[in-house]
């Protein structure tokens, strides 16, 4: 499946960036496990192709979580720098948003930021 590899490879690209890197769920977590980068491929929109091949268009978000601003800044600045290099099954891939926004959890205030892309790539029918 392309899609899998597709997330797989940029799994791979933002582990060395830090420890705690997840699939799709939030893990449970606590101050000193920060920073968290979490990957998840959110929406598949496809189109056919004259029945030969399907194009999609797969929604991906990469959320960080961090304790404080500054080191929310150089987690951004670390993932948009891995994803200059990232390379996968895909033809074309956007960036079509980064956000930030703050988030209490048992009395502490962290830092939550999305950066969200939108990858396009091609399979065969009733592919994935």
């Amino acid at each position: 499946m392309q899609r899998e590899t597709i997330i797989n490879d940029l799994f791979t690209l933002l582990k060395p960036l830090c420890e705690n890197v997840e699939l799709f769920l939030t893990p449970a977590f606590e101050r000193k496990d920060l920073p968290i980068i979490i990957i998840k491929d959110t929406d598949d929109t496809i189109e056919n192709d004259a029945f030969i091949s399907i194009s999609h268009a797969l929604s991906v978000e990469i959320r960080m979580i961090t304790a404080k601003y500054n080191a929310s800044n150089e987690i951004i600045k670390s993932v948009l720098s891995a994803l200059n290099k990232y390379k996968s099954k895909f033809l074309k891939i956007e960036q079509t948003s980064l956000n930030r926004e703050s988030f209490e959890l048992y009395d502490d205030e962290y830092i939550l930021s999305t950066i969200t892309l939108k990858i396009y790539y091609k399979s065969g029918i009733w592919e994935a």
